[in-house]
């Protein structure tokens, strides 16, 4: 007797289910919208106790097997193994087919010569890259007056200059990107001093980075 009727989902655990759904959205694959799940029946399937998630569900345009993303928020996530070899027990790959590469150039509007590239790359200089997350404390006591005073912070900081594009995010994991003009050392000293970050309601990443002067965002 057959059971199985359909290849339903496959299931991945995320820690920034944000970034990763954008990532498969930019692939090409449709999303549901994200849905908190919590309750006996996933503390049942899973096994754990008070557990809660939130996931999305991706397809392909045609429909078919759907992948599911998931990130828990209790309890929390245990470290994985980004560097485990092909031989390690465990799901090693999510395979879908899509357009030749010479399909997508041929879908490019601009074309772009060598030279054009290697012109572009002369001109490239050093910036900082900082990434704020969210941290711990972003519902604490007063967050609200914390987080205005950081927004008048960054703001500042953009009228002197420090920071060349500014770009706060609509996420439950990324609170905002900033590109800063100053080295990433001395870019690190200045967002450690933020209120948020002081506060435990952002954690900030600074990473060196290069971008090429002129570049401006569309009015």
């Amino acid at each position: 007797m057959t059971f199985v009727r359909r290849f339903d989902h496959v299931g991945i655990t995320v820690a920034d289910l944000d970034a990763v759904t954008a990532f498969f959205v930019g692939l090409g694959l449709e999303a549901d919208p994200k849905m908190a799940v919590e309750g006996e029946f996933l503390d049942t399937v899973i096994g754990m106790s008070g557990a809660r998630t939130e996931i999305v569900m991706l397809r392909a345009p045609g429909g078919g097997t759907t992948l599911e993303l998931s990130s828990f928020t209790r309890p929390d996530h245990l470290p994985g193994s980004p560097a485990a070899p092909a031989n390690e027990l465990g799901l090693r790959n999510v395979a879908v087919a899509g357009r030749a590469h010479r399909e997508v150039g041929d879908s490019m509007s601009t074309t772009v010569t060598d030279e054009q590239i290697r012109a572009l790359a002369a001109t490239a200089k050093p910036y900082s890259l900082a990434l704020l997350r969210w941290g711990p404390e972003r519902t604490m006591d007063g967050a609200d007056a914390i987080e205005l005073e950081h927004q008048r912070r960054m703001v500042s900081l953009r009228a002197e200059g420090v920071i060349a594009i500014l770009c706060p995010v609509a996420s439950d994991t990324v609170a905002g990107v900033a590109i800063m003009t100053v080295p990433a050392e001395e870019a690190a000293e200045i967002m450690a001093g933020d209120p948020c970050v002081r506060a435990g309601m952002m954690r900030c990443e600074v990473h060196p980075c290069h971008g090429f002067p002129g570049d401006t965002l569309p009015g």
